[in-house]
């Protein structure tokens, strides 16, 4: 059928002017990577075989310091042990990557059409019942969404949240995540009287919104397999979503908090597509926590795009 040019699909994301992709896998003996720009595709050794660790991140990054120097923004798709490393936090030329570029996790899959960045945010907020710190930070960030929806509490049912999603140009959820299964395809957003919103039912929306944040610990992990391989974030990337932000692993109240607010108000501020706005933003609020925050206590929030 495609070779009859009866089916057409657009071509998978390849790198933007200024932008760099860099997959990093294992091979039997060493560490690899593919660098493609605009300027084309090309292989690196990074390393001897063996497990990634903060040090040997270091190293990868160093190997990788021409591609790097000459670009403006990053896309890793890791595999296997790379995938657990957070590579925007790796320290390139003495800070961490994201004090100069800008950093995203990609899933190598076709990009959505882009959406007008119209239409009402969807702000989901302590759903259980039992986050104040959720209420808190809902309150904090809604100020920053403009024309915003809001499900807290009892009002925040499963009709209610997924009859919300495929019209929403924005969706902050701030509450409960659980990442379950071998393969993640269990994973859940916990809703009101113990429902759930499930991966399976991500995928199966009409439209899902152009912009997420998750702030709820493990949004971004599939389980104890692979460390990411396919959540709850990744799975609104997989469905449409054209930028996602979410954390692979627990991360305090204050700080998702502080997060959260950060990252909405520079977004509110950016201009351009949804996706670089979001680029854009996330990096500006790592650096605002950077501040105030230990490195660790933060650097497990990660964006997603295509």
């Amino acid at each position: 059928l495609l070779a009859a040019g009866d089916v057409r699909l657009p071509p998978l994301p390849g790198p933007e002017p200024d932008e760099a992709i860099i997959a990093i896998f294992p091979a039997p003996e060493r560490w690899l990577g593919l660098v493609a720009t605009t300027a084309g595709t090309r292989t690196r050794v990074l390393g001897p075989a063996g497990p990634l660790d903060a040090r040997r991140a270091e190293d990868v990054l160093s190997a990788l310091d021409g591609e790097l120097a000459r670009v403006r923004h990053v896309r890793f798709i890791p595999f296997g042990p790379a995938e657990g490393i957070d590579w925007h936090a790796v320290a390139w030329r003495g800070r961490p990557l994201f004090a100069s570029r800008e950093v995203a996790w990609a899933l190598d899959v076709r990009r959505p059409t882009p959406a007008p960045r119209a239409g009402r945010a969807v702000l989901v907020a302590n759903p259980t019942g039992d986050l104040p710190a959720a209420t808190a930070e809902a309150a904090a960030v809604a100020p920053h969404l403009g024309d915003v929806q809001r499900f807290e509490g009892s009002t925040a049912t499963r009709d209610t949240v997924l009859g919300a999603l495929p019209e929403a140009r924005l969706l902050h959820y701030a509450g409960h995540a659980v990442a379950e299964g071998a393969d993640g395809m269990g994973s859940a957003l916990l809703l009101h009287g113990r429902a759930r919103v499930e991966l399976g039912d991500l995928l199966a929306l009409p439209a899902v919104p152009t912009v997420v944040v998750l702030s709820a610990c493990e949004a971004a992990t599939a389980g104890d397999v692979i460390a990411s391989l396919m959540g709850l974030g990744q799975a609104f990337v997989a469905a449409g979503s054209a930028a996602v932000v979410a954390p692979t692993r627990p991360v305090h109240d204050d700080v998702a908090r502080a997060f959260s607010v950060a990252l909405h108000q520079a977004f509110a501020r950016a201009s351009g597509p949804p996706a670089a706005a979001l680029r854009s933003a996330f990096r500006e609020s790592l650096e605002v926590l950077a501040t105030t925050k230990p490195l660790p206590t933060f650097s497990g929030f990660r964006l997603y795009v295509p």
